[in-house]
């Protein structure tokens, strides 16, 4: 059992301890949510309102870290049922996979992958340090970037950081990912404001908001909404990011 929770390869296992991979299997999955999934290679999308939405997912709620093996994460609320289905959604439909969903402490919850793929893939479009949080943003300019890739990255991190609940709202403790909303919104012909919330003097990192005016959270929420049906998804954005009693 000690080998499967150090490895996470049945394939590993088997041969460290020159056992058959059934039998292995037979006596981990005992104990443990052994992952079956077969080596992802490829994307198996090129829908770049689906990969900006990943992305800007991954780059509000995500997690990765190698360990013996590469492991992605996208961190959620085992309550927000139509954002999970939402993600399992895109992760089967860019990776042709199914994902798991991992309970943790009390309503946390995670979607993993054990991928050298995916590991690497993110890295493609975003940049960022040991302490992601702080530090991620997009890796080139907005400008190299289509339309629809941008949409897709705004719905992304707004259902990871946004808020909706009077008017258009970003947060984060990331400089640059708040300049890159900041450019987006931009390009998308509106007039965001930014400012940051100086919280030093507590010893926490500042945190940075790219806010609308009220008058605009329509014509932003309609460009969400016909992005997400683009991408083939029924649901508005507010039914997403509040569940299916939002307005």
């Amino acid at each position: 059992m000690s080998l499967y929770e150090r490895e996470r390869s049945l394939k590993k296992v088997s041969k460290l301890a020159k056992h058959s991979i059934n039998t292995v299997d037979k006596y981990v999955s005992k104990q443990f949510n052994v992952n079956r999934q077969s080596r992802i290679r490829k994307l198996h999308s090129d829908n770049e309102v689906l990969i900006g939405a990943f992305i800007g997912l991954w780059a509000g709620d995500g997690s990765r870290f190698y360990n013996g093996g590469w492991t992605v994460q996208v961190h959620t609320n085992l309550r927000d049922t139509s954002l999970n289905n939402f993600i399992q959604g895109l992760l089967a439909t860019l990776f042709d996979k199914t994902a798991k969903l991992f309970c943790q402490e009390g309503n946390q919850a995670r979607f993993r992958f054990e991928s050298k793929f995916i590991y690497h893939f993110i890295e493609q479009y975003l940049s960022f340090q040991k302490n992601k949080s702080n530090t991620v943003c997009l890796k080139n300019n907005i400008s190299s970037h289509s339309m629809h890739f941008l949409k897709g990255f705004l719905v992304g991190l707004m259902l990871s950081d946004g808020c909706f609940k009077n008017s258009f709202c970003f947060v984060s403790t990331s400089k640059n990912l708040a300049r890159n909303v900041l450019g987006m919104l931009d390009l998308f012909g509106f007039l965001p404001l930014i400012r940051k919330q100086d919280r030093a003097k507590y010893g926490w990192r500042d945190l940075y908001f790219v806010s609308l005016k009220k008058e605009d959270t329509s014509a932003i929420l309609r460009i969400m909404d016909s992005t997400l049906i683009e991408a083939g998804w029924s649901h508005g954005f507010l039914k997403l990011k509040y569940g299916p009693g939002a307005i």
